[in-house]
């Protein structure tokens, strides 16, 4: 009787600790799952958010270049092309704007600046 009680206990002792291991494996899973969760944001946000941005801007530049090449062309007349140029333009200074509040590695921030200023210097 007493060796049936003992081995019972046994049982229901090693079942609690396999119900213990089993939960801590999963509370763990799911702390690490956070994490991951929260560094891919903040991947997205640094890196691929600012990526569209410079996409769309290198996209306004091959369009500013198209008409250029369309007025030595006589293609489209330069009052036409100044309109679009000017809306690229400004299309440029809003997505170049956004991009300047995004997170920079030391290289990043150097370039930007130096964009920046050429930036200026072409609308002056």
């Amino acid at each position: 009787m007493i060796n049936k009680v003992k081995s019972s206990i046994e049982v229901s002792l090693l079942a609690f600790v396999f119900v213990l291991s089993i939960i801590g494996v999963g509370l763990y899973g799911i702390q690490e799952s956070n994490k991951q969760n929260k560094i891919s944001k903040e991947l997205y946000q640094d890196r691929m958010i600012p990526v569209g941005q410079l996409a769309e801007i290198r996209h306004h530049l091959s369009d500013m270049l198209l008409i250029t090449n369309s007025v030595s062309r006589d293609k489209i007349a330069f009052s036409d092309a100044e309109k679009l140029m000017s809306r690229d333009h400004d299309s440029i200074h809003v997505f170049w704007n956004s991009y300047l509040h995004t997170y920079f590695t030391k290289a990043e921030k150097d370039n930007s600046s130096k964009t920046t200023a050429l930036f200026q210097e072409f609308s002056e």
